[in-house]
């Protein structure tokens, strides 16, 4: 957890699990989850959709290098559809490379604006 915080994210504590992850415009968008056996990775879909498709992609596709947090098939997908949770141990001697890629997720989420919406796309062309 010291490595996360040394990130700067921002800690959310639930009653099954902690999340880490960014306030964007007074939105929290959490990027890891810490549960008592497990990690996650938990981009919420309102977060992806800020992302360059390709760019996530590619990030998925890194962090599946580390320990198995996607179905393989889901690894296209946009949103964090398939996500697992590999145990700890998985992660044993490749810490330092999955925060790099946390660190690489915070920054883009920080530089990201929100997705808009269609109505606010309409009013937006229409000014």
């Amino acid at each position: 957890m010291v490595k996360l915080e040394d990130l700067g994210l921002t800690a959310r504590g639930l009653p099954s699990c902690v999340n880490y992850g960014v306030e964007v415009a007074g939105d929290f968008l959490s990027i890891l989850s810490l549960y008592p056996t497990n990690v996650w990775v938990t981009v919420p879909i309102r977060a992806t959709e800020r992302l360059d498709y390709d760019w996530f992609r590619n990030w998925k596709q890194r962090v599946n290098e580390i320990a198995r947090f996607y179905k393989p098939d889901s690894i296209a997908e946009r949103t964090n559809k398939g996500a697992l949770g590999p145990r700890y141990e998985s992660l044993k001697g490749k810490v330092e490379s999955l925060m790099n890629l946390v660190n690489e997720m915070k920054g883009q989420l920080l530089k990201s604006r929100p997705a808009h919406t269609d109505r606010e796309q309409t009013l937006a062309t229409n000014i």
